[in-house]
């Protein structure tokens, strides 16, 4: 692990402990301090996330498809290659947003206050930066890394804990490299489609994957939207100015 791997651990930790000193302080519930509360509605939350993740990235494998700037050669039977990925990816998707969401957003909304919308870019920034020593990165794929941080961050501040970014986060690396054959972050994965891309990287990614391409950046900013259409459908008793604002 070098500098960035470690400090994408260390500093999270670091706003956890503050977390924690939070809870003591004040005698709050664990799971609250850390957005980690369950109840019935858990399902459902992971559930709209692998929706929503899983539907978004599905257009961007047809969009760019259609305009032919990626390739498929073949497709293949699932085998036992659903059931590994789906549990790994699953496991690295709670790490990351624990991590992420949970120790270092939290800790960063604690210390701001009701300026959620800096901690968000924050945090964002920091998640985009992390993924800067992946296979392939490149500036598009920063900035891609870094609007998947807002898309998670903005699902974990509207919730109030982390299981809807949870399921986004797992559908958007399930249905990107084990289902449709991209490239995950620059790492690439069996899949049930064999595909590659055969126009712009910085149209397709190229082998960094979707978010190092135009097309998987600005589709980030069709997941926020989906995500605040979701918030007023669940609160249509709160004004969309409240809702953008994480009032």
């Amino acid at each position: 692990m070098d500098v960035i791997d470690w400090s994408s651990v260390l500093i999270p930790l670091v706003f956890a402990c503050l977390l924690f000193r939070h809870k003591l302080k004040g005698r709050h519930p664990l799971g609250q301090v850390f957005g980690m509360t369950a109840d019935r509605r858990v399902p459902l939350e992971v559930a709209v996330g692998i929706v929503v993740g899983g539907t978004v990235m599905a257009v961007i494998f047809g969009m760019e498809w259609a305009f032919g700037v990626i390739q498929v050669t073949q497709s293949t039977s699932p085998g036992e290659l659903v059931g590994r990925w789906v549990v790994f990816l699953a496991v690295a998707a709670v790490l990351e947003e624990v991590l992420s969401r949970s120790f270092l957003l939290g800790g960063l909304i604690l210390l701001l206050g009701d300026s959620k919308w800096i901690a968000v870019l924050i945090s964002a920034a920091f998640f985009g930066m992390a993924h800067i020593t992946n296979p392939e990165a490149t500036v598009i794929s920063v900035a891609g890394n870094t609007l998947g941080g807002v898309v998670y961050a903005v699902a974990y501040v509207g919730s109030g804990r982390i299981w809807l970014a949870c399921g986004l986060h797992f559908a958007w690396n399930f249905f990107q490299g084990p289902v449709l054959g991209f490239p995950v972050s620059g790492i690439s994965i069996p899949s049930l489609v064999q595909q590659g891309p055969s126009g712009p990287d910085w149209i397709t990614g190229g082998d960094y994957g979707p978010e190092g391409g135009v097309i998987g950046l600005s589709s980030r900013l069709a997941v926020i939207a989906l995500l605040f259409m979701w918030f007023k459908w669940r609160q249509p008793e709160r004004s969309w100015w409240d809702l953008l604002r994480f009032g």
